[in-house]
């Protein structure tokens, strides 16, 4: 799929990183396909159903998401499966601001990898 706008598409990922004390945080982000800019969403200690939900509340929330979001559709790219995740709530979320949700795991690792990778060097 080629993208002809902003906010056309969006993948939605996150990077586990370890902590001294044996645990992890997750960072949550998305980049919009179009532009390439990368909305950084919030940190969590557990990726669950309800961190994602909330990270992509937060996205709809995000200053720089609403100065280009203009009530176009836009579709939201997630690397799960869809029996993974809360898919019904997530689409009552995101019908509010005219977006829908897809799966493709291999495609948000693929188009986020340069990304994570500049995040894990810090």
């Amino acid at each position: 799929m080629k993208t002809t706008r902003s906010l056309e598409l969006i993948y939605f990922s996150f990077l586990p990183t370890p902590t001294k004390d044996a645990g992890v945080v997750y960072t949550f982000f998305t980049l919009d396909d179009f532009s390439q800019f990368v909305f950084l969403l919030g940190i969590d200690t557990e990726l669950t159903e309800f961190s994602i939900v909330l990270n992509l509340i937060s996205l709809t929330q995000n200053e720089d998401f609403n100065k280009v979001f203009k009530n176009e559709p836009f579709v939201i790219m997630l690397p799960f499966e869809k029996s993974e995740i809360m898919h019904n709530l997530l689409t009552e979320v995101l019908t509010k601001f005219n977006g829908s949700i897809t799966y493709n795991e291999e495609t948000v690792t693929n188009k986020t990898k340069s990304f994570i990778k500049q995040l894990s060097n810090f």
